[in-house]
């Protein structure tokens, strides 16, 4: 968590940081932000601020426990894309903060512009992004994620996915958005 302050009526809206929500370590504080953002916090990063850290032994499990707790997370907040799409940056597909956000923006403009349209893709994506989360999270192939154990999309709903795709190719409006997710879909 490093070193953070938040107002007091900001984290009485939100609520406390809930550690019953993730088990072992790791997103405790992740999640806590997540709701803190929810209710208007804004985060700021200083430089100058020192912070020392107590070292402590670490249970060799660790690393295991946060890629599953950032799966908890996905799953928890899995209808917010904003949440999701950090996956990309926890599963190693992705490393630029900028790229992430420039995914989110189109994303963003896709649902606003067409409100009642690609319905298919903008579920689709999610899906695969929240597949992304769970494979990662239990050390399984990165590879067949819209064939995945957590995607609910039929047969014919997957026809309709990637027709949308090549529709959204054809309109030149989201080309990182999708990027990304053909990126996924050929893993």
């Amino acid at each position: 968590t490093g070193n953070a302050s938040v107002q007091r009526h900001l984290l009485q809206k939100a609520g406390v940081c809930e550690e019953k929500k993730v088990k072992g370590y790791g997103w405790e504080d992740t999640e806590l932000g997540y709701r803190l953002h929810q209710v208007g916090a804004t985060f700021m990063h200083y430089d100058q601020i020192i912070t020392f850290h107590q070292e402590h032994p670490i249970h060799p499990s660790i690393h295991s426990d946060a890629k599953k707790n950032a799966y908890a997370f996905f799953n928890m907040y899995q209808s917010d894309f904003s949440a999701l799409i950090i996956s990309l940056l926890v599963a190693g597909q992705e490393s630029h903060y900028t790229k992430l956000n420039g995914i989110v923006n189109e994303y963003k403009r896709l649902e606003k512009n067409h409100p009642h349209s690609f319905e298919a893709f903008k579920q689709g994506v999610k899906q695969l992004l929240l597949s992304l989360a769970y494979v990662n999270a239990y050390d399984l192939p990165k590879k067949d994620l819209l064939d995945g154990p957590i995607v609910k999309m039929s047969h014919s709903h997957k026809i309709q996915f990637k027709q949308e795709i090549q529709q959204l190719k054809q309109m030149k409006t989201c080309p990182f958005l999708i990027e990304s997710c053909e990126r996924l879909i050929n893993l």
